[in-house]
C-alpha cells in the first residue's frame, strides 16, 4: 500500500513527536557510573570523606550522603533532577542537573558548576 505524501508527512512527525517526548530510562543515562574530579579522586575509598561519586539509576551516593532521586527529567543530553537527601535525620531537597559530553560529566546547580572525569 503506498502512503499519501501527506500520510508520509504525517507518520513521519508522529514518530519524531514520540521519539522526542519518550522517557529516557534512568538506567540507561549516560550519567551512571563513578565519578572523580580527577585520578586521584577517583582512587580514594568510600568509607574515606572526599571519595567520588556514584550515580545509579535511582540516586546517588558519595561517603556519607546516600541520595534518592525524586524525580528526573531528561533535556536533550542533560537531565534535570530533583533529590532526596537525608542530613543528620533530615531530608533535604537538592535540585541538580547532569550532563555528559566528551567522557566528562558536568554537575550544575544553585552553588555552581563541577566538572568530573568517568573513573574507570
Amino acid at each position: 500500500m503506498l502512503l499519501t505524501t501527506a500520510a508520509k508527512q504525517l507518520t513521519i512527525l508522529l514518530a519524531l513527536l514520540c521519539a522526542a517526548n519518550a522517557p529516557a530510562r534512568a538506567a540507561d543515562a549516560e550519567y551512571i557510573g563513578t565519578w572523580g574530579d580527577d585520578a586521584a579522586h577517583c582512587a580514594i575509598p568510600q568509607d574515606l570523606e572526599g571519595a567520588p561519586y556514584i550515580f545509579g539509576p535511582g540516586g546517588y551516593g558519595q561517603h556519607e550522603a546516600h541520595c534518592t532521586f525524586e524525580k528526573i527529567t531528561p533535556k536533550g543530553s542533560m537531565w534535570s533532577l530533583a533529590a532526596a537527601c537525608p542530613v543528620e535525620g533530615d531530608t533535604q531537597p537538592q535540585d541538580f542537573t547532569l550532563s555528559v559530553s566528551g567522557g566528562k560529566l558536568t554537575w550544575t546547580d544553585a552553588i555552581g558548576t563541577k566538572n568530573m572525569i568517568c573513573c574507570t
